[in-house]
């Protein structure tokens, strides 16, 4: 009981002591500030002055908006070329595959020997030849 109580006034004591020796009777640390004067601004030389700085204010706006405004019109028309080019290329490809689809529909009846198997291959025709007319119908409606 002893030791914790010597070990408690020493820690009290190593916390207190460097406060209480660096304190001074009537002094504080911190000086007071003290007021600066601002310099004085005539009222006649601001009211000029603002006209200038709004003055600059909007032609610099201006070039801004404008330097905006050029580089949407280049944007819109790199958009306008790219999507051209797109549908070109999937007209293309469409006109593709309706070549092959009747390159292989012709083979189909070419390949056909009887009465059955060309009423057969005139059905599977029409099935898929209606089908892909839905379908290019709903492509075209399609937003």
């Amino acid at each position: 009981m002893s030791l914790s109580k010597f070990l408690l006034s020493l820690m009290t004591a190593s916390l207190l002591l460097p406060s209480l020796a660096l304190a001074h009777e009537g002094e504080s640390e911190s000086p007071t500030p003290t007021p600066t004067r601002s310099p004085k601004i005539e009222r006649a030389a601001f009211c000029s002055r603002f006209g200038d700085a709004t003055g600059n204010v909007s032609k610099d706006t201006a070039a801004n908006f404008n330097k905006l405004q050029d580089g949407f019109a280049k944007r819109k028309d790199k958009v306008k070329t790219d999507f051209a080019a797109t549908q070109s290329k999937l007209q293309d490809q469409r006109r593709k595959a309706d070549d092959q689809l009747k390159a292989h529909l012709a083979k189909l009846d070419a390949k056909s020997t009887t009465t059955a198997q060309k009423a057969a291959v005139a059905v599977f025709k029409a099935a898929v030849q209606s089908a892909l007319a839905q379908l290019k119908t709903a492509l075209k409606t399609a937003p």
